[in-house]
């Protein structure tokens, strides 16, 4: 049985993932290296030199906004988590790219210099029945729903240093939504999607048990303190079937490569700075 857990992003406490406050839209728009407009082509996955498994996703910049990119060009877009073999490395709040999904990019660079969404799913804005939409169940505030047209109009005058007007906003997200017919929920709706398909953890009849073999400097706890909040919060979530709990210290190797059968262990997780600046806990499932 393949077994995953999310990487917990150190920012959340209180929810299941990651939680961001998010930038007023000029904000944003000032704030980010490049925009653009792009469809997403296809993508792999690696390991990142610092360990963790990232997805590159190429992408043809539809229309260049702002940055070092020039519309016609195709660029990389790296982002955190992905498969590599029968390793699952899942990160909440880190966008992910359909085949063919026409994107509105907010970009900045990682540490390497490679592109990445501004802020993860705060830079992400799909076209969706004319409305640019961006994932909001693990943002802090209510998305409002946001005009195609007008929107890109007010980033592209923001951009040039003009007066934009903000008039995009849809006065009522409720009533703007009732016209859109519904389909089947697909399961990227409900399950974390690794290569593009859906990944399920089966229930167990008891809990199960992580413990740490290394810590983050300057984290409270040494990160710890987050883990056992993490697993709280899950635990606490009406309908959760799989229960966590921290076992305290390890020395186990949390190792990515060669991973093979291995006794005497439970899971163990490493806590990590990432290139693009978040800090997390990487969680390794053993054959």
């Amino acid at each position: 049985m393949k077994r995953f857990l999310p990487l917990l992003a150190m920012f959340a406490s209180s929810a299941i993932g990651a939680t961001f406050l998010v930038p007023s839209d000029e904000m944003l728009v000032r704030a980010s290296r490049a925009i653009v407009v792009a469809t997403a082509g296809g993508s792999y996955c690696r390991y990142a030199p610092g360990g963790w498994i990232e997805t590159i996703t190429e992408m043809r910049v539809d229309e260049a906004i702002k940055g070092a990119v020039q519309t016609g060009d195709t660029i990389q877009v790296i982002e955190l988590g992905g498969k590599v073999g029968g390793i699952y490395y899942v990160v909440p709040g880190s966008p992910q790219y359909a085949n063919g999904e026409r994107v509105l990019l907010f970009l900045e660079t990682n540490d390497r210099g490679e592109w990445v969404a501004k802020n993860m799913v705060v830079g992400k804005f799909a076209f969706s029945d004319g409305h640019l939409v961006r994932e909001s169940s693990e943002l802090e505030s209510r998305e409002p729903l946001r005009d195609e047209q007008r929107f890109l109009r007010f980033v592209r005058d923001v951009a040039a240093g003009r007066d934009a007007h903000v008039d995009y906003i849809l006065p009522d997200r409720i009533a703007a939504e009732r016209v859109i017919v519904p389909e089947p929920a697909p399961a990227s709706t409900y399950c974390m999607m690794i290569g593009g398909q859906p990944a399920r953890w089966n229930g167990f009849p008891s809990a199960v048990t992580f413990r740490s073999n290394s810590a983050q400097p300057g984290a409270l706890g040494g990160g710890l303190t987050a883990v056992q909040r993490a697993f709280a919060a899950w635990d606490s979530a009406p309908g959760a079937t799989i229960r966590y709990q921290y076992g305290g210290t390890t020395s186990c190797a949390a190792r990515i490569r060669g991973v093979g059968r291995r006794t005497g262990c439970d899971h163990p997780l490493s806590i990590r700075r990432h290139d693009n600046g978040s800090a997390g806990l990487q969680f390794v499932r053993w054959h």
